[in-house]
């Protein structure tokens, strides 16, 4: 009955998330770190949180942990009954507590010993021994035993070939919790990322930087099926999907990819951004840094700016602005230099192509 399961979980941390993915595993789900619409339940500490949202976007159902208690104390009516005030509620007692009067009938069978008489023990034992003596003599024996070995044996004990260190996937992920490995590495320094896991197109540091530096956008279930195969599986069958968001901000993301590939977007230009622009310096600063240029927080002066352009062309140096800070930018607009939303940044890098004409606040001339 649970085999069917595929569980999420979101809001338990440490020894708690180590507990109840453990309890998933003895009913015999499947427990995922991430979510995505073939889970069929998300397991909450509490109502909210990034997980929840979707989950509730997709009508997916949402329990709290002692769904699973129950389960695993033998209230399979809990399967029927996901909706339940007792599996809703999320604040007040602790989750992980047992009711007692739940699993008392299912220890009632052993208060009562079994009696079983002499006759029936030397009985037994005769027939036990007399399968041993006759399993031991025949020819068979060995090979039979060598095929008793468990399907688990077969699969684990399998030799894996020695990965070219060089080749070994480094892994990272955005939009979705850090799961298990197939022998890769997980980084946490975007310009050493080869393989980006994602279940969408989604604009956070992570996404743009990987369009910039990874080699692979691709799907959780290039995890999972790697995993299963111990081995990594061709990339291109678990590309990222998102035409829904393709469409939105007018790009393709393999396009894309190739693009990055050919050369750097930035490269060689330098960006100064204003104190109030968003988002924060921090975060568009390693956009444009995986892009291959460089985000100024402080203001050249005009005269260095001068002599940028004059080597190099005017879109060598640009300023990114908001409405806020357009009083700060008097002197850029006497020098009749163009200034630009961050929009300019942010879409750019996703498409991979500098886009000089959609996202101006001031153009000379204008």
């Amino acid at each position: 009955m649970c085999k069917e399961y595929v569980i999420a979980v979101t809001g338990f941390e440490g020894t708690e998330r180590n507990d109840v993915k453990t309890m998933i595993e003895m009913i015999g789900a499947t427990y995922t770190g991430y979510l995505s619409r073939g889970n069929t339940l998300l397991i909450c500490r509490r109502p909210e949180g990034f997980k929840y949202e979707k989950a509730q976007e997709w009508r997916m159902p949402t329990v709290n942990v002692r769904w699973l208690s129950d389960i695993i104390l033998g209230k399979f009516g809990a399967f029927q009954n996901l909706l339940e005030d007792r599996y809703q509620l999320y604040e007040g007692e602790d989750p992980f507590k047992i009711e007692y009067d739940i699993p008392l009938p299912l220890m009632a069978p052993w208060t009562s010993p079994l009696k079983i008489s002499s006759a029936t023990k030397r009985s037994f034992m005769a027939h036990l021994s007399s399968k041993r003596k006759a399993e031991n003599m025949s020819p068979g024996a060995a090979k039979r035993a060598k095929k008793s070995h468990s399907f688990e044996d077969e699969l684990w004990d399998t030799p894996v070939p020695a990965l070219d260190p060089h080749k070994i996937p480094k892994v990272m992920f955005t939009g979705i919790d850090e799961t298990r490995e197939a022998g890769g590495r997980v980084v946490h320094d975007i310009q050493k990322c080869t393989h980006l896991v994602t279940t969408k197109v989604i604009r956070t540091v992570k996404f743009l930087c990987g369009v910039c530096c990874s080699r692979h956008i691709i799907s959780p279930m290039w995890i999972e099926e790697s995993y299963k195969s111990r081995w990594f599986l061709d990339e291109s069958n678990f590309r990222l999907l998102d035409p829904e968001t393709e469409n939105m901000f007018a790009f393709k993301l393999d396009e894309s990819l190739q693009l990055a590939r050919r050369k750097k977007l930035f490269h060689n230009m330098v960006l100064y951004m204003t104190a109030n622009v968003q988002p924060p310096f921090s975060m568009l600063k390693e956009i444009v840094r995986c892009a291959g240029g460089t985000l100024l927080e402080r203001r050249p002066p005009l005269s260095q700016i001068r002599e940028v352009h004059k080597a190099a062309g005017k879109h060598s140096f640009i300023v990114v602005s908001c409405d806020v800070d357009m009083p700060q930018c008097r002197e850029f607009v006497r020098s009749n230099i163009d200034i630009y939303s961050v929009e300019f940044i942010l879409t750019s890098v996703l498409r991979q192509k500098l886009d000089f004409n959609s996202y101006p606040f001031r153009r000379v001339g204008s």
